[in-house]
């Protein structure tokens, strides 16, 4: 079994070592929209997978952000917020 692991390794080496470079435009487009996708998730995860608030309900923010409030960027601190994830994907309830 060891045997017939090696010559694949060294192959799977090898192509790891002629790949090519990926290019600048490629790059910038992932990560123009790969970031995005990311931090959309990051904010998903701490809004309601940590504090378990299921999906497809609305929740009334009953507290005005002040100074010390960071969980995302709010336009104005004045005004009480609405918030849900809704699950819009096949076989979501």
């Amino acid at each position: 079994m060891k045997i017939t692991w090696l010559p694949l390794a060294a192959l799977a080496l090898s192509q790891v070592a002629f790949a090519k470079p990926i290019p600048d435009k490629l790059a910038q487009d992932a990560y123009i929209y790969g970031y995005s996708i990311d931090e959309a998730y990051k904010f998903f995860y701490e809004t309601a997978v940590e504090t378990d608030t299921p999906l497809n309900r609305f929740q009334n923010i009953r507290h005005i952000a002040d100074d010390s409030y960071a969980a995302h960027v709010t336009i104005n601190n004045d005004t009480l917020h609405l918030m849900g994830w809704l699950g819009v994907g096949l076989g979501a309830q």
